[in-house]
């Protein structure tokens, strides 16, 4: 059985996350309707990402109709949008967020071209690959290291790019054995990526040569986290990680059911989304459990730290504050709509790009919940 199979017969073994993980996979694999502005008046459309903020507190996000958007959150204006409204470019779908360094926005599209972007006007400054082929489709972010970029794609591969002209750093891309849909990170000068094909690899940066792999036995489609020397990571064989930067195993805590969502660390403590509806907080040194919090759906997105709370989103539409130490109430919020997208923090201002396709401003001291703007497809 290939590794693609065994991530479907989990569909059919596991009747319980069946249905909501398809909405997972049809979010990413189908592509809606054509994208004519940003309003204030809520549109129904599934799909996007999480949105990115840059050091001017622009926001960039993709749409689920294949835009890449830059938005002031304040006025809720489009500065711009890539491709414009008259070119004739198009993409299938574009699911990762964007990545955003000085000047520039990199993201890769579902048609398996990479492109960088100019920042403040949305014109092309580069594609790879340069001519009319592409790679395969690329579902995740695009990672910026130094003078790097690093994509992975859906034909196995990971690619380095140089971030000013898009010309291959390596003499060849790093292949796995299957598809790759996670965002890599970096530490040290070496890269940390998950493979579809079970496996999380530790590639040499310089060039672009295994260091080792560490297998699970389950896909890993989120992004690793590192501190101190620890790589934590989620597998869907139902498995949170903790392997140290030379591939021993240090502990590993069973969710019993998939994780996607990357873990995030705060103080002594990492808390990880399941795909269970469970938010596990558990001791970094050895993994033993301090508390779990259940919400009634998925959590696809990343758990971020506002101030002395933790704040998590859930696909049950619902915004929650909780004690990091102890996973007691603080308040909760309801936007009535699924959330799979990480949110971002600015300050005490969460910006939550829901299912909906609109892009919400909440604010976690007062509560105000507005709308910045939504991607009007009619």
């Amino acid at each position: 059985m290939t590794n693609t199979n065994k991530i479907f017969a989990h569909f059919i073994n596991n009747m319980f996350i069946k249905h909501r993980l398809l909405i997972v996979f049809s979010i990413i694999i189908l592509i809606p309707v054509i994208l004519t502005g940003c309003t204030r008046n809520p549109i129904k459309i599934e799909g996007g990402s999480g949105p990115v903020i840059d050091n001017n507190g622009t926001i960039y996000l993709s749409t689920a109709d294949g835009k890449i958007v830059a938005v002031n959150p304040e006025s809720g204006q489009t500065i711009w949008q890539f491709p414009s409204v008259n070119s004739e470019l198009s993409f299938k779908g574009i699911t990762g967020a964007p990545a955003v360094k000085n000047d520039t926005v990199y993201f890769g599209s579902y048609d398996g071209k990479v492109y960088a972007l100019d920042a403040g006007t949305g014109l092309e400054k580069w594609q790879y690959p340069s001519d009319t082929t592409s790679i395969g489709a690329i579902i995740g972010t695009p990672f910026v290291y130094e003078d790097t970029l690093l994509v992975g794609s859906a034909d196995d591969n990971l690619y380095a790019l140089e971030i000013d002209t898009g010309k291959a750093r390596w003499l060849k891309p790093f292949e796995t054995n299957d598809k790759i849909w996670a965002t890599p990170v970096v530490d040290n000068n070496i890269i940390y990526i998950g493979s579809s094909d079970d496996n999380l690899y530790a590639v040499d940066f310089i060039s672009g040569s295994e260091l080792w792999s560490f297998s699970t036995r389950g896909a890993i489609m989120g992004s690793a986290v590192i501190s101190d020397g620890i790589v934590y990571f989620g597998s869907f064989d139902g498995y949170l990680y903790a392997v140290s930067t030379d591939g021993e195993l240090q502990w590993k805590y069973e969710g019993k059911d998939w994780f996607w969502a990357r873990p995030l660390i705060a103080g002594d403590l990492i808390y990880a989304g399941c795909s269970n509806g469970n938010l596990y907080a558990l001791n970094v040194e050895d993994g033993v459990q301090k508390w779990v919090f259940s919400t009634s759906d998925i959590i696809r997105s990343v758990p971020v730290m506002v101030g002395e709370t933790l704040v998590i989103s859930s696909v049950d539409g619902n915004i929650y504050v909780r004690d990091p130490a102890t996973g007691g109430k603080i308040r909760e919020f309801s936007l009535g709509e699924p959330v799979f997208a990480p949110i971002v923090v600015d300050e005490n201002i969460l910006y939550i790009h829901s299912t909906e396709q609109i892009l919400y401003a909440l604010n976690t001291e007062t509560g105000e919940l507005r709308v910045v703007c939504s991607f009007n497809t009619k």
